[in-house]
């Protein structure tokens, strides 16, 4: 789950919620409501609200991104990860599912399922404070395509920044205050409800200073794994570094002398190079010191730099496609949802209950099926994941995913030494699953299996469309330097697999294995006598 406003969101809520926070009434099952799809270019939503609101919402997420690209490259169209929305119609039927605190949920990816996209959950149409966070995540996802990784401060500081974009009289408005958190005198932080809104006032003596945050490592800056659960005196360090990190690069984009000139020095130069060389090449001789005084009068003073430029509406509008979902659809998203924040034996229930339900409905979801045996496999029970899959095929025999679950699961049971008798059984699956193959998830299957066969060319190859699909996800990245570990690139293999660690930032739960397999393969090429490359 995203980390920085989760925990802002919860961190609010422990400071106003004293007394009287138990849950909601009791509403009627979700699934008994009527739910449709809305899908346009970017996004998926997911809604039981009424049909012509649910495109509304798609089409005003759609407009969000337009405004999004014109802010920050100065151009009508990005490419960004696409992004699944479920939108509640009923504050009780999301609190099924996620905690009272919570107002909203953003995924990176759902458990167990590889070609999970972006995913966030929200109830009674898309708030302001979630629409922040969408903006930010989509600000991630552009500056990483473009800039590649970025030190935690500037990834966090232009994703809040941006988020605050706003289209008032025919111009976009960047630079505007964010809406859930400020600075105070005080000794202590507190919150406080203005118009409806929850505000975090944060201590100044909390927010880190410009030496601080450049410094600052990933895991300094983003603190320990499942600082969100325990929040307290954690979380509240935690939104002190992401308000620093917006104020650092409000100041630098804001007419402040020599220090935003030589960040746009900065940004003119920045695609030509690294993030460290660019930064090295503009900064070089500043007195830190003197930018932590400068910085800390800044945030006394308070004063923003809010500009404007005029906006360029779409020259075609968007032409979402709806679907009603049936009973079944609608139970695997409940169930995948109950999975996503499975913490508990009770989470877990949950999920069963709504998979069950998914699986008995008429006409039957081959999901509910393909689902069930990803979770099964996850069990360790093979068995029972091979029936599922099997099931999930015998109704949509055409869907990439269940042909890769199916083939992945019988690759594993038969190991990475295979004879000519058992690559001849694959390779049936193996072929319809190339002509079928859409998503990384796919191609990255395809190349594994392609490099265990031998065919080092075609491995590569298909690993090379997946990263180009999406050059910033971390996942992908990792896989890929699998693949290029086992057709016997292994310098290749280590360079891409440091990318995937640049990537991480708030991925931290899968820190330790890409870094541990970064060190097996760079002790693999000690051992041949070759260099690994710079770090």
């Amino acid at each position: 789950m995203h980390v920085g406003r989760v925990v802002r969101l919860i961190t609010l809520d422990l400071l106003l919620c004293i007394n009287g926070c138990g849950p909601s009434a009791a509403a009627r099952h979700p699934s008994e409501r009527a739910w449709v799809l809305v899908t346009t270019e970017h996004f998926r939503v997911y809604s039981d609200l009424d049909g012509q609101e649910v495109v509304e919402i798609a089409l005003d997420l759609e407009r969000d991104l337009g405004v999004i690209a014109q802010a920050t490259f100065r151009s009508p169209l990005l490419t960004v990860e696409p992004t699944d929305v479920v939108v509640f119609s009923e504050r009780a039927h999301f609190h099924r599912y996620f905690s009272q605190s919570l107002g909203g949920a953003f995924f990176r990816s759902l458990p167990l399922l590889p070609e999970s996209n972006h995913t966030v959950v929200t109830y009674d149409g898309i708030s302001e404070t979630m629409q922040s966070t969408l903006r930010h995540e989509l600000v991630h996802d552009v500056y990483a395509r473009n800039f590649g990784a970025m030190p935690p401060w500037l990834n966090e500081g232009f994703a809040e920044y941006f988020s605050t974009v706003r289209v008032v009289e025919g111009k976009i408005h960047i630079g505007a205050a964010l809406a859930d958190m400020g600075t105070t005198n005080e000794l202590h932080p507190f919150a406080v409800e203005e118009e409806g809104s929850v505000v975090l006032a944060l201590p100044r003596r909390m927010i880190p200073p410009p030496s601080a945050l450049l410094r600052m490592t990933a895991e300094e800056f983003y603190g320990p794994q499942h600082v969100a659960s325990g929040a307290g005196e954690a979380s509240l360090e935690m939104s002190a570094r992401y308000y620093g990190a917006w104020a650092f690069v409000q100041y630098l984009m804001g007419p402040n002398g020599d220090y935003s000139q030589r960040f746009q020095r900065f940004l003119n130069i920045v695609r030509q190079t690294s993030v460290a060389h660019a930064w090295q090449q503009a900064f070089a001789g500043v007195d830190m010191h003197r930018l932590d005084e400068e910085f800390r009068s800044y945030l006394a003073v308070g004063r923003l730099t809010v500009s404007a430029l005029p906006y360029r509406p779409p020259g075609a509008a968007p032409s979402p496609q709806v679907r009603v979902l049936s009973k079944g659809d609608k139970h695997v998203i409940l169930a995948k949802l109950a999975l996503a924040t499975s913490g508990s034996p009770s989470d877990i229930q949950i999920f069963s209950q709504e998979l069950d339900a998914a699986l008995q409905a008429d006409p039957p979801s081959p999901e509910a099926y393909y689902l069930r045996g990803m979770f099964a496999w996850s069990k360790g029970n093979a068995q029972e994941a091979t029936r599922a899959f099997e099931r999930a095929l015998a109704l949509t025999p055409d869907d990439p995913r269940m042909v890769r679950a199916a083939l992945e699961l019988d690759l594993q049971q038969l190991g990475d030494e295979l004879d000519e008798q058992e690559l001849a059984s694959l390779r049936p699956g193996i072929d319809k699953l190339e002509s079928l193959a859409r998503g990384p998830s796919e191609l990255l299957f395809l190349a594994r299996f392609f490099s265990v066969a031998g065919d080092k060319q075609r491995a590569l190859a298909l690993g090379e469309r997946a990263v180009k699909q999406n050059p910033v996800d971390p996942r992908v990245l990792a896989e890929y330097a699998r693949v290029l570990e086992w057709c016997g690139h292994l310098q290749s293999a280590i360079s891409v697999q440091r990318r995937a660690l640049e990537f991480l930032n708030e991925h931290r739960e899968v820190h330790e294995r890409l870094q541990q397999d970064l060190a097996r393969m760079e002790s693999q090429l000690a051992q041949q006598g070759l260099p690994s490359g710079p770090s």
